[in-house]
């Protein structure tokens, strides 16, 4: 096994093409410390092994120490397989690549259908209140003119109360004061109609 390279780093180094930080394009199909048999590292514990995705070094698996990159690090950093040949590593970072652009892209789609879903939902809310508004102003609207049309109602109540009381005393009284009760009805009809006139205009 080939020792540490200084140029090779661990998964998701820096890119040929500016795609840097990104996970590693093919997930691990077992955990780093779930291998056979065991290789230690100089702290004496089992290194976690890696696939490396840098440019350098693109699919090439290796064991690093468990606290790499911190300061109980003791170095240790073995190549598992060796280089690959030009053509083979030309295609393992074009495909990495193409993953890395893929889900970069996903991410991007998934961002504007999520903006494009928050202004659908903001959108509905406006005019849900718009909605809103215009019932409250119409139920105002058909409490007035309700109340309107009541109080019409009892001022007809009222006349036809009236009216019923008159023909009634037409009916009851002598044919001496019937004449009189005639005028006084004859006026009492006139205010009548003309009130009705005036209050349907």
């Amino acid at each position: 096994m080939a020792e540490y390279n200084s140029r090779s780093f661990a998964s998701g180094a820096s890119g040929r093409r500016g795609m840097g930080g990104m996970r590693t394009p093919v997930p691990y199909r077992e955990g780093p410390l779930a291998y056979e048999p065991a290789v230690f590292c100089r702290c004496d514990r089992k290194a976690p092994r890696w696939i490396s995705w840098s440019d350098d070094n693109s699919g090439r698996r290796y064991f690093r120490c468990i606290a790499a990159r911190t300061i109980n690090d003791c170095g240790f950093y073995v190549w598992i397989d060796g280089e690959h040949t030009p053509f083979l590593k030309n295609l393992l970072l074009d495909l990495r690549d193409a993953v890395w652009n893929l889900r970069n892209e996903n991410a991007q789609l998934k961002q504007l259908n999520q903006q494009g879903t928050g202004d659908a939902v903001c959108n509905l809310r406006r005019k849900n209140a718009q909605l809103k508004q215009m019932n409250e102003e119409l139920q105002r609207s058909n409490e007035v003119m309700e109340a309107g049309m009541k109080a019409k109602i009892k001022e007809l109540e009222d006349k036809d109360a009236a009216l019923a009381a008159i023909a009634t005393m037409f009916r009851s009284g002598s044919s001496c004061s019937s004449f009189s009760w005639v005028w006084v009805g004859a006026g009492f009809l006139c205010g009548v109609c003309f009130g009705l006139m005036f209050g349907a205009m």
